[in-house]
């Protein structure tokens, strides 16, 4: 498993402003937002930086977020959704996000690294640009070597 260290952002340069990366604080037993791309922070419509994951996502999704994020880093495993995404600006899009885990400079796994890319989709007022439903896989990491996904690309 990477470090936090060993990655490059030079090597991903048209991803940056879709990742977000969240340090898990064992002994609060928390996880803390530590950056967000524009892209991200835009769609939030503030800054995550800083921020613990309960200022974040909205009371009725933490504890699914939170699961999602412990299979990440405890398995350690990977987790790819795709389909609709609810934002808190109250609106529906579309979206794929790709989340992986990253170990701390002991080799411990203490980061989720992530990268959401949100289809800006307008629909009338009232309606769902995109079906209500989010297909979500986890694999482990042994699985994510050999997985050959069709994974959208930054616009």
């Amino acid at each position: 498993m990477p470090r936090r260290g060993d990655l490059d952002p030079l090597a991903f340069p048209s991803l940056l402003s879709h990742i977000w990366l969240l340090e898990y604080v064992a002994s609060r037993n928390i996880y803390i937002y530590r950056l967000a791309g524009e892209h991200i922070n835009e769609i939030f419509g503030f800054s995550l930086r800083g921020k613990s994951l309960s200022q974040v996502i909205p009371e009725d999704m933490l504890e699914i977020v939170r699961n999602r994020f412990e299979h990440v880093r405890r398995a350690p495993g990977a987790c790819h959704a795709k389909g609709c995404v609810y934002l808190r600006v109250g609106r529906y899009r579309s979206g794929e996000r790709l989340i992986l885990p990253l170990a701390d400079e002991n080799g411990v796994p203490g980061y989720i690294l992530g990268a959401t890319i949100y289809r800006i989709e307008e629909s009338p007022a009232g309606s769902r640009p995109c079906k209500p439903e989010m297909q979500e896989t986890k694999l482990s990491l042994g699985e994510l070597a050999a997985w050959e996904p069709e994974l959208l690309q930054p616009s």
